[in-house]
């Protein structure tokens, strides 16, 4: 298990407007979808390697999407010295792969 885990910026932006959108649409909802990120890291710590691999990510940076259940978003992340790098809290059908770049 690993047991530290940092969000870049970026994806700390991208979580932060989807939760405030959410909530937007109903009270409360932003909560739930931050519990569904909260879930989607520590099951990407517990198991590091059961996301889905990114095809096109760096063999040196290999990049894993981990599902928000219950929303048409995922974690994507990768681990470097032991620690667990969110790379971006992305919208599934939007902008396949924009994150992509974030890792050099």
């Amino acid at each position: 298990m690993i047991q530290s885990f940092r969000l870049l910026r970026q994806a700390e932006r991208e979580l932060d407007l989807a939760r405030k959108w959410y909530d937007e649409q109903r009270y409360g909802l932003g909560l739930i979808f931050f519990d569904a990120f909260e879930a989607a890291v520590e099951q990407a710590q517990r198991f590091p390697d059961a996301g889905i691999a990114v095809l096109d990510s760096r063999p040196e940076h290999l990049m894993r999407r981990f599902p928000l259940e219950g929303f048409p978003f995922y974690v994507v992340t990768t681990v470097t010295d032991r620690a667990l790098i969110v790379v971006a809290v992305a919208h599934a059908r939007r902008k396949p792969g924009y994150w992509l770049e974030r890792i050099k």
